[in-house]
Formats: structure tokens, C-alpha cells, sequence
């Protein structure tokens, strides 16, 4: 066949990588056996830290559609005469999706990606925002 050079560099290739993962599964596999250790010492230590325990971070990777999280920001400044501030607007669409309001995390990672799509939208005209006590409250232009 035409195709076995081609065929067998991708088989070896995939080889190398598997081989690989397997190598660092076990690295990573150690890493956790050892971590796992320190904290029953620091434990029988007497340390109770929640600090020293890793905080994971919302991940809100994939959560909308192609340009609707833009849509959902602009219908709730719409139906705001007074203008939202970004939490506010994020609230707002966490309710409307049915998600957990009350996950600080990811509401601040909501909020984070809420703020960015504003700041794209002042880039190009859309909106503005004036500073209050309370923080920055949006308006459509």
C-alpha cells in the first residue's frame, strides 16, 4: 500500500506519546502518594490550615454557545433602564441558565467573563460605563 510509510510513522508516533502518559501517570501517581503523606503529618502535627489545601478553579471554559454570552449581556442592559454592574449581570444569567447563584467561585469566574465581554463591547462602541460607589454600572450606547 501507498500508505504504509505514512501509516507506520503514526502508529510509532502514538507509541511514543502512550508511553509517555504512562510515564508521567506515574510520576503524577508518586506526587500524590507523597502529597497525601505530608498532610497526614501536618495533621498529626496538630496543623489545620484550609489554606494549604489547593482551591480548584472554576472552570467556565465551554459554558456558551458562539457570541451568546455577548446576546445574554446585551438583553439584560436593555431591559435595564438604570444600567447593571457586571456581577449583577452575571447573577442575572446564572438565574437564567439555572445555575448556582450562590458558588463564589464561579461566580466570580462568571463575573470575570462577563467584565471582558463589556470591555469588548466599549472597545467597539456598544457600551460605556460610568463609576459609581458601588463600582462600574453599564449602559448601552
Amino acid at each position: 500500500m501507498e500508505n504504509d510509510v505514512v501509516i507506520h510513522g503514526l502508529l510509532r508516533r502514538r507509541s511514543e506519546i502512550a508511553g509517555e502518559i504512562l510515564h508521567l501517570d506515574g510520576q503524577v501517581e508518586k506526587l500524590r502518594a507523597d502529597l497525601k503523606h505530608l498532610d497526614a503529618a501536618l495533621k498529626v502535627m496538630g496543623y489545620v490550615n484550609e489554606d494549604a489545601f489547593p482551591v480548584r478553579k472554576a472552570c467556565t471554559s465551554g459554558l456558551f454557545h458562539r457570541k451568546e454570552l455577548g446576546r445574554l449581556v446585551v438583553g439584560h442592559l436593555r431591559s435595564s433602564t438604570d444600567g447593571l454592574q457586571a456581577r449583577d449581570i452575571a447573577l442575572a444569567i446564572s438565574r437564567d441558565k439555572g445555575w448556582e447563584t450562590d458558588d463564589q467561585r464561579f461566580q466570580k469566574a462568571l463575573t470575570d467573563k462577563v467584565s471582558r465581554a463589556l470591555s469588548k463591547m466599549k472597545v467597539s462602541g456598544r457600551a460605556d460605563y460610568e463609576n459609581a460607589q458601588s463600582g462600574c454600572v453599564w449602559r448601552l450606547l
